[in-house]
């Protein structure tokens, strides 16, 4: 089996950070690439609007016998809430998944959880390369690459007001825009211009690059999965690559622009 050792924070960090989270999540069943010193994933959603690339240390990998594990990750966060965060735990990952205590504690458990089958998970990769940790997307009809023009850097916070108040303005459908002017970053839920109830607020950052960009699906999933700030590159109409970076992970999404209809 393979075998990972850390705190029950950390993977409940990382598996969080893969799935956006236990509720609604934007990927649940995916596929574990084990190194010696990290595991990384890289899949799609569903629906193909939203792809992510994740690495993740802060924990002892031994006895490597499988590079690849299909994991269900909303059962892993569930079940690693029986585990006290603080608490140094084991995950074995064979034909079964098995997580334990290591520690010597008052209440040691052993949760044995059914592997899923490999076939089962359709998403296994991602549908362009990273160069120099910004995704290269291509045109398919011309080969051109796409150019972001927006650079920022974005405290999450404002993004997860963003989210509140659309829940406030009740917005139909759920669609976010960020209006980029170099410092300046304006985020509006529902239309200004119409006699629905709408909000527009006004952030100060640090950015580079004009433009209007829209969200719907992923949108609240992501911002409401990471915190701190993450790095956004953006063009209008086009698809945003946005990565988060700490010491022990680097996390990144591309989601694509909302539709208008």
């Amino acid at each position: 089996m393979t075998k990972f050792i850390g705190t029950t924070k950390k993977f409940i960090e990382m598996f969080r950070l893969i799935s956006t989270g236990s509720k609604d999540p934007l990927f649940r069943s995916v596929i574990l690439k084990v190194a010696e010193d990290h595991v990384e994933v890289q899949t799609t959603d569903l629906a193909n609007t939203v792809a992510t690339n994740q690495k993740h240390r802060g924990f002892e990998i031994g006895d490597i016998d499988k590079k690849e594990i299909p994991i269900d990750c909303v059962e892993m966060l569930e079940a690693l809430k029986l585990f006290d965060a603080s608490a140094k735990i084991q995950i074995e990952a064979g034909n079964k998944i098995v997580i334990s205590n290591i520690d010597d504690v008052e209440m040691k458990d052993v949760v044995s959880i059914p592997s899923i089958d490999t076939d089962s998970i359709t998403n296994r990769g991602i549908p362009f390369k990273i160069k120099s940790g910004v995704a290269e997307l291509k045109n398919k009809s011309t080969g051109e690459v796409l150019e972001f023009d927006i650079k920022a850097t974005i405290p999450v916070k404002y993004l997860q007001a963003q989210i509140r108040r659309a829940d406030y303005a009740a917005i139909v459908p759920r669609v976010f825009d960020m209006v980029f002017d170099n410092d300046t970053l304006t985020l509006v839920v529902g239309n200004p211009e119409s006699y629905m109830k709408s909000v527009k607020t006004e952030v100060k950052i640090k950015g580079s690059g004009t433009g209007k960009l829209s969200f719907a699906d992923g949108y609240e999933q992501i911002f409401q999965t990471v915190d701190g700030s993450v790095i956004l590159y953006g063009k209008s109409q086009s698809p945003a690559w946005i990565t988060k970076k700490e010491d022990n992970y680097i996390v990144q999404y591309l989601i694509a622009p909302s539709v208008e209809v």
